[in-house]
């Protein structure tokens, strides 16, 4: 459904946008008009913002509705706490999931970019809470607590060196579509003992009990024991693509 919809949205917004650089059509007539004082007038200029907004929030809508779409037609609707979690069984077709999570992932033949997370956990913030972890999957959440490094809550109650927190992960100190199968180890190994070397830097996160692979950007990185905060932008890779040998 996505690949047939979204050209026609990319075409119609650009061309609100070429719409906004040009007021008047140069191919068109427009006759000197006093308005009465019966007349409703409209602003060109605001008229075409207006109808961008509108637009725009139409294609918003349409990317995060299609998943959950026909889900819930009576309370309890989704919140923000289903963010991440299962997609419920719709009321057409055979009554199943039109997803496996409540996200706005893609399907992986669309040509358009894969599902990009911006995280944070703040420094001090509470790490048992949903809204301070990176839940990738079901066997994945990322938190950290007030110090010591990054762990899976979802398969460890903290950080632990000899475990290779986070369970359940592996990194590359290199973009995914750059890595092969032995460039991954875990995260402390990864980044040597030094996470402020890969702020700004792309690397790479590997899910082996869910096959996913992941290009990830730190943006930043407490150190010591100061409240224990991190921040990445995560985009998912697809690894249909990718080259592991």
């Amino acid at each position: 459904m996505i690949n047939h919809r979204w050209p026609g949205i990319v075409l119609l917004t650009i061309a609100l946008v070429q719409a906004q650089d040009q007021l008047a059509d140069p191919e068109l007539e427009y006759p000197a008009y006093t308005p009465n004082a019966t007349d409703l007038v409209l602003s060109r200029s605001k008229y075409i913002d207006q109808l961008q907004g509108f637009w725009l929030t139409q294609c918003i809508a349409n990317w995060t509705g299609l998943i959950t779409e026909m889900d819930k037609i009576e309370p309890p609707f989704y919140t923000d706490e289903n963010w991440g979690g299962p997609d419920e069984r719709n009321i057409w077709g055979n009554f199943i999931p039109s997803s496996n999570r409540v996200t706005m992932q893609l399907d992986s033949s669309s040509e358009f970019p894969d599902e990009t997370v911006v995280f944070t956990k703040s420094d001090s913030a509470d790490w048992t809470l949903s809204e301070n972890q990176d839940r990738i999957s079901a066997n994945v959440w990322i938190t950290r607590k007030h110090n010591q490094s990054i762990f899976n809550i979802a398969q460890e109650d903290g950080y632990s060196g000899t475990a290779g927190s986070p369970t359940g992960t592996l990194w590359a100190d290199t973009t995914t579509a750059a890595a092969d199968s032995g460039s991954y180890t875990n995260f402390v190994g990864m980044h040597g003992g030094s996470s402020q070397s890969i702020i700004n830097d792309t690397i790479s996160l590997y899910l082996p009990q869910d096959s996913l692979y992941f290009d990830v950007v730190f943006t930043s990185y407490t150190g010591q024991n100061n409240g224990g905060g991190f921040s990445y932008i995560r985009t998912s890779v697809n690894n249909s693509e990718l080259d592991m040998d």
